[in-house]
């Protein structure tokens, strides 16, 4: 029976995985990762019984869920089963998970037009849609549908996913939105007391570069600052698959947790500081791959490469 709990649960992991092996700002991320989040809630109410995914206009919905053998006269189309929308899907959820609130609907919501946008429309909405959006949130819900069937997030993400997702949850729902705010306006206030001339010396002065960082404005005084972040995942791309050298490289992901400016000195840590600044977006640098690390997959047992899949 295709609506079964443990079918849908590993639909959702693949559809999960399918979505972090995505860049963060690739359009894929977030549609994968919505299409993973249905899955999962069909799965929280397959839990209960898969009666509760048959759609109600036609009775032999459930006579499926029940494995009874629906009958057809032969002159009609080839029947299927039909289960409810993803917007029932997630309202019944409202209704049966503890702690699954009005929010959190909203959230599904958002996410689902989004998704109907995508594929029924000529419109673009996951171009300007950050993470620091929407994946805290995301992220709320998993754990949500996934506590209700007695799972975590490490069963559902992975280890190392699952410890970046409890670490936004957290940061998102922390209590430090006040101190934070409130360091961000000294360092404001210390910044404008300055002259204009030393405020230029101070930009225009070296700025010392942090590890697996990026350039940011800073919420303090406006001048380009580091921010530097904790591994979240590494994969190998291609840099370019038309031209007859393929570049291969690491695209490391890295969630924020630390803000660095060397102008007006402000310093951040944490990612729960940084997602009070609205800095708090997954980002990526590139890293070379070494030769041995892209054809260390490809030896056969004589020493002779085999062909690798770009080839």
């Amino acid at each position: 029976m295709l609506w079964s709990h443990d079918l849908l649960l590993d639909k959702a992991k693949l559809y999960a995985e399918r979505a972090f092996s995505e860049q963060r700002t690739s359009p894929l991320f977030p549609l994968w990762a919505t299409i993973a989040l249905e899955f999962l809630g069909r799965a929280a109410l397959a839990k209960i019984h898969p009666s509760l995914l048959a759609e109600s206009g036609d009775r032999n919905n459930l006579l499926y869920v029940f494995e009874y053998r629906v009958a057809r006269q032969p002159s009609k189309q080839p029947w299927h089963p039909k289960s409810i929308a993803a917007t029932t899907v997630f309202k019944t959820c409202q209704t049966i998970i503890p702690d699954f609130t009005t929010r959190e609907l909203r959230l599904t919501s958002e996410l689902l037009g989004k998704r109907n946008e995508e594929l029924h429309s000529g419109g673009l909405p996951y171009k300007d849609y950050p993470t620091s959006e929407w994946l805290a949130k995301y992220f709320k819900v998993c754990k949500l549908l996934l506590d209700f069937q007695g799972l975590s997030l490490d069963d559902f993400l992975g280890q190392k996913d699952g410890k970046i997702a409890q670490q936004m949850i957290e940061a998102a729902a922390g209590n430090k939105k006040g101190e934070v705010l409130k360091r961000i306006a000294a360092y404001r206030t210390i910044f404008d007391s300055w002259s204009s001339d030393k405020q230029r010396e101070r930009q225009m002065a070296g700025k010392p570069h942090l590890s697996w960082s990026k350039v940011a404005s800073c919420p303090s005084c406006g001048s380009p600052c580091r921010i530097a972040g904790e591994e979240v995942q590494t994969i190998g791309r291609l840099k370019d698959e038309t031209t007859e050298l393929v570049e291969v490289f690491w695209e490391i992901i890295l969630l924020p947790t630390r803000l660095k400016c060397y102008v007006c000195n402000l310093e951040l840590n944490g990612h729960e500081s940084l997602h009070i600044a609205r800095l708090g977006d997954q980002f990526s640098i590139e890293a070379p791959m070494a030769p041995d690390e892209v054809y260390s997959d490809y030896y056969d047992e004589s020493d002779h490469i085999t062909e690798p899949p770009w080839w």
